[in-house]
């Protein structure tokens, strides 16, 4: 999905009520979020059963890097 829309126009807040609406249906679901702090509120609605279906990365974040091998299944 792509939301377009000028600053304040409540692109954010759609986008993470259609996240929350997800996690309460048990659905899977990817937000990627420049800034960081829609993605961690987000946090606070996974199911407690879930938590550990939830791969939370922050790639600012340079004492916890992340690393995937493109070529690992090849």
């Amino acid at each position: 999905m792509y939301i377009i829309g000028k600053t304040g126009m409540g692109k954010t807040t759609l986008l993470e009520n259609m996240a929350v609406q997800d996690i309460q249906n048990g659905e899977g679901m990817a937000f990627i979020d420049p800034h960081g702090d829609t993605a961690e509120r987000l946090l606070d609605f996974v199911p407690k059963e879930r938590i550990n279906d939830v791969i939370y990365f922050n790639p600012s974040d340079i004492a916890s890097p992340i690393a995937f091998n493109v070529m690992e299944n090849v």
